[in-house]
């Protein structure tokens, strides 16, 4: 949506992005495969019916196109680009309903677009959505035909990729009982049979379960030792857990060490018995208690020494409740064999996985926590140097100008406070992230605690543009040249540590991404210890010259340059805030900036307090500033944000047939972007 940004105060920018229209075009809704730059898909519906005769499973499989991209069924953000995927029972259909919401067997990818305000949820490849079904009283299932009512939007991958719409009307015929087994199955063709089974029966948010997969070749056979991707000169036992969740998996450990056997001329590790991989499965902390629907994939070879034999795939799925018990027990795996599968499809799917998880983690599952720990202190030593947290590094170097000359002791400590300022911070993100699974910036993903941070920043800002003075001793230098105001207090250090964090999150710079990433997976110890890291490292230039007080001898002698390095610093720290207002959302957009022209009047009464008035008149006028903020905080967020709204969802006819089918009032907002 185009949207409109402007910041007064104490100055006035207009900041107009219009996302530029993209036509909509309309086509057939099958084309050739292969690298195209038309968006291409095809739809197809089944069902399976459950042995009470009763309910059953709808499913939709959509093959999207190489270097495309369909959108998520029910999108997390509003905002985004394209248009989610829509799924329903054709108007009229009275024979089954559907019972329940559809589920992915993938996760889709977050991607974000320059032309949205928000990113969007996509699926490559082939994706496959499930729901429960319920047939009416009286209807024979094996011979139904469900109308399946589709509305999607495919898009060419890229920031320039042209998109079409599909929708039409899907026939789902039952599929036998036999392509759907539970722990145990035997492909046609293959000569093994494969299990399959979960440790936990119930789990709770942060655990860890064992995923197990066992395969028994038949006598004289053999299966290829497990690879996680691909190779090009055999065919090896692949295994992919595509919808985790947002959970993370582990090392992968074998029950049986492989042998190796000689084909021809080639030498390949096997085995020859029952063998079982197991896979730890780390669930996030931050999941609701509900139970979640887990799905991948298994492709193997099974052959003898005289090279027969086929490859194929099986897709496997598991359900788990998430709650306040942890029940250890066997969660037997559900087994398919889709008409459709293809081992060379797992393939891709294993390289995309493992190349996703190599860019995200930054292979830091391949190092050691002593090498983990030391990228991470050097990730939190590049920090330093990031844009967000120049502004309050420029007011430190003025601190070090004021120390010149100071007892080395003295320094010493106000460094040490500035570091244990930042050092606090991290813990605090250290909790977040090992207990409510809290990343990088996260905090930013809250509008509460965005607010708060643009407001900080602001009257910082005016501060060190002299329109008031922070009452913390040596916080921002004042005009003069003595007095205790220019003196670094510990107060003042600490606190400038803390705000230097603060402002460093919204920033990435080289390893911090992937190495909070690999953190947040990491028993809580670990998360400490590598949030630890990233403290020190950021800390360390301080500690140093805390040490060596001489190394800022390079700097310019105290003078009149430091009001107007000040005054310069202001203005960055106005940037600041603008930078920050960027996330906040359209409905808090015009209180914040309500609220920030009081917060500047509270400011420019604060600066006219004089310290020669007497303390009550100085606390009394201290009471009138707050209260003037206070009075812009309630009109800004209490009278101009409505207080009472309708409670809007997303669009769909099938939602719209259910409230109209309660009799309820159904209003329809539609837009349109342009």
């Amino acid at each position: 949506m185009p949207r409109l940004t402007v910041i007064l105060l104490p100055f006035l920018m207009v900041i107009a992005t219009l996302a530029p229209a993209q036509e909509l075009q309309s086509g057939l809704q099958e084309l050739s495969f292969g690298a195209t730059e038309t968006p291409d898909g095809t739809f197809t519906a089944n069902f399976t019916v459950n042995e009470d005769r009763v309910t059953g499973k709808l499913q939709v499989t959509v093959v999207v196109a190489e270097n495309c991209h369909i959108f998520s069924i029910t999108s997390t953000y509003p905002g985004g680009p394209g248009k989610p995927t829509v799924l329903s029972l054709e108007d009229g259909f009275t024979a089954a309903e559907i019972t329940g919401p559809f589920e992915a067997d993938q996760d889709f990818k977050i991607v974000t677009s320059e032309f949205a305000d928000e990113p969007g949820e996509e699926h490559h490849g082939t994706v496959t959505w499930t729901a429960p079904i319920r047939f009416a009283e009286g209807v024979e299932p094996d011979s139904l035909i469900i109308p399946v009512d589709y509305t999607a939007q495919i898009c060419v991958d890229g920031p320039a990729g042209s998109c079409l719409p599909f929708d039409g009307i899907l026939e789902a015929k039952s599929t036998t009982a036999k392509e759907t087994f539970r722990y145990e199955v035997r492909p046609d063709n293959i000569n093994a049979v494969v299990r399959g089974w979960v440790d936990h029966t119930a789990a709770q948010a942060g655990d860890e379960i064992n995923l197990k997969i066992e395969i028994e070749s038949d006598e004289g056979w053999f299966v290829e030792a497990y690879a996680p991707t691909p190779t090009t000169d055999s065919n090896p036992t692949m295994i992919v857990l595509n919808k985790r969740n947002e959970a993370t998996v582990g090392k992968v450990s074998v029950s049986v060490e492989p042998e190796t056997v000689k084909i021809g001329d080639d030498e390949k590790l096997v085995h020859r018995q029952p063998v079982i991989w197991i896979f730890p499965i780390q669930l996030p902390r931050k999941m609701e208690e509900k139970t979640y629907s887990f799905s991948g994939w298994l492709g193997f070879r099974a052959e003898n020494e005289a090279a027969e034999g086929d490859a194929t795939a099986v897709q496997f799925r598991f359900s788990l409740p998430i709650g306040s018990e942890n029940v250890t027990g066997q969660n037997d795996l559900v087994f398919l064999t889709p008409d459709n599968a293809d081992y060379g499809e797992v393939g891709s799917i294993a390289q995309e996985l493992y190349e996703n998880t190599s860019k995200n983690a930054g292979q830091f599952s391949d190092l050691s926590l002593p090498a983990v720990l030391g990228l991470a202190f050097i990730a939190g030593l590049i920090l330093n140097v990031m844009p967000c947290v120049l502004p309050v590094i420029g007011l430190k170097v003025l601190s070090f100008v004021q120390q010149a000359g100071e007892n080395p002791r003295r320094v010493l400590i106000l460094n040490l406070v500035f570091a244990a300022g930042i050092i606090s911070v991290f813990l605090l993100l250290a909790a977040f992230a090992a207990f409510m699974g809290l990343g990088w910036g996260g905090l930013f993903e809250s509008q509460a605690f965005t607010i708060v941070m643009v407001t900080v920043v602001f009257a910082f800002g005016l501060s060190f543009l002299g329109v008031w003075e922070i009452p913390i001793p040596g916080f921002v230098a004042a005009s003069g040249h003595g007095g205790a105001a220019q003196k670094e207090g510990y107060t003042g250090a600490f606190l400038k540590g803390i705000l230097t964090t603060l402002l460093a999150t919204p920033c990435s710079g080289p390893l911090l991404i992937p190495a909070v990433t690999w953190a947040i997976a990491q028993p809580p110890a670990v998360t400490f210890l590598t949030f630890l890291s990233l403290g020190l490292g950021m800390a360390f230039p301080f500690i140093i010259i805390g040490f060596k007080p001489s190394l800022v001898s390079w700097l310019p002698k105290p003078g009149e340059w430091m009001e107007s390095f000040k005054q310069l610093m202001g203005f960055v720290m106005i940037g600041t805030a603008v930078f920050f207002f960027g996330p906040i959302s359209d409905k808090y957009e015009m209180s914040v900036l309500t609220f920030l022209v009081f917060v500047s009047l509270a400011c420019w009464m604060a600066g006219r307090i004089s310290l020669l008035q007497t303390f009550p008149v100085r606390m009394r006028k201290w009471f009138s500033a707050v209260a003037v903020a206070v009075l812009g905080g309630f009109i800004a967020f209490y009278l101009m944000v409505p207080q009472h709204e309708l409670n809007w969802q997303t669009f769909s006819q099938t939602a719209l047939n259910e409230h109209l089918a309660e009799g309820n009032v159904v209003f329809v907002d539609f837009t349109a972007d342009w």
